[in-house]
């Protein structure tokens, strides 16, 4: 067959055109499933070239011209690549539905199991968290000893775990982080169980947790350490104050919270410093500052006036 030749001279152009017009004029031929095959070929290679080449916009032609012959011909591994085309650019309900799709138009054995686990990674991102539940039980029963070794099945499989089975989930979470999983997503698992180590009152693994190398704490992470510890734990409190300090030295909320702490356990003269460096300062509440400095020498010269 000339369309057979054609793909193998790498002349898909000339290979689709001979396509189209078979399937124009060939509708009930005995030959479809070898033509509807190349036909699959074709198109994969055509979305390779363009893809390599940056040319997106010939994609997005391709996708709407094609869909409904794609369907037709059956090509799963087509949707898939679109799938994986639309994830990378993080259009996560365009990725989930090309993923089922691949799903339901023969995808290539080898490839469902990592569709399926793409659709249930995109139900936990799109916050569809019942989806998510179910669909990891059927992958994890199906495709569990299949993925184990997968970066993304390792993340969502340390979701599935954490809120049943935090000590296993851990390990799963070790697993994940020495694993090739993107750092963006080894930072999201890690806040995801520092959250759950404060809900169970474990301080110090949320602390460890913000410490690790892949976690890049913001100021507001130190802040809700800081608050969780500011009335329990002292020393907690203290070796959390120093790194946040050291991170984050000039942020505001943070300074008012050591200069309470300060307070509360009685160096007033430190304190006071603080309070006087931020109603000096280019601080964005120095006014605040200023007027709770204003409230307490108030009440300093009320106390003189009764005593």
């Amino acid at each position: 067959m000339e369309t057979q030749i054609y793909f193998e001279e790498k002349n898909y152009e000339k290979a689709y055109n001979s396509i189209i017009y078979f399937l124009d004029h060939y509708k009930k031929s005995p030959y479809l499933p070898q033509i509807y095959k190349f036909y699959c070929k074709v198109i994969y290679q055509f979305l390779e070239n363009f893809y390599r080449r940056g040319e997106i916009e010939k994609i997005l032609n391709i996708e709407k011209k094609e869909k409904q012959r794609l369907r037709i011909a059956s090509c799963g591994d087509i949707f898939y690549w679109l799938g994986d085309f639309y994830l990378n650019y993080n259009f996560y309900t365009l990725a989930s539905y090309y993923f089922i799709e691949a799903q339901e138009n023969n995808l290539k054995s080898k490839l469902r199991a990592k569709s399926f686990l793409k659709i249930t990674f995109l139900a936990w991102e799109t916050g569809e968290k019942n989806i998510f539940y179910e669909l990891f039980e059927f992958l994890e029963k199906k495709y569990g000893k299949l993925l184990k070794n997968e970066p993304i099945y390792l993340y969502v499989k340390a979701i599935f775990e954490v809120n049943k089975n935090f000590k296993k989930a851990e390990k799963i979470l070790y697993a994940a982080l020495r694993s090739n999983l993107s750092d963006t997503y080894k930072s999201i698992l890690l806040r995801i169980f520092r959250n759950k180590a404060l809900e169970l009152n474990k301080i110090e693994k949320a602390i460890k947790y913000t410490k690790n190398k892949y976690f890049n704490p913001e100021p507001e992470d130190y802040i809700l350490l800081l608050t969780k510890t500011f009335s329990k734990n002292k020393e907690l409190f203290e070796i959390i104050l120093e790194s946040a300090k050291r991170k984050y030295p000039d942020n505001l909320e943070i300074k008012w919270l050591e200069a309470y702490y300060l307070e509360k356990k009685g160096d007033i003269r430190n304190a006071d410093k603080l309070w006087e460096e931020m109603s000096e300062g280019n601080y964005y509440a120095n006014e605040l500052a200023k007027s709770y400095k204003k409230m307490k020498e108030f009440i300093q010269k009320s106390q003189k006036l009764v005593f």
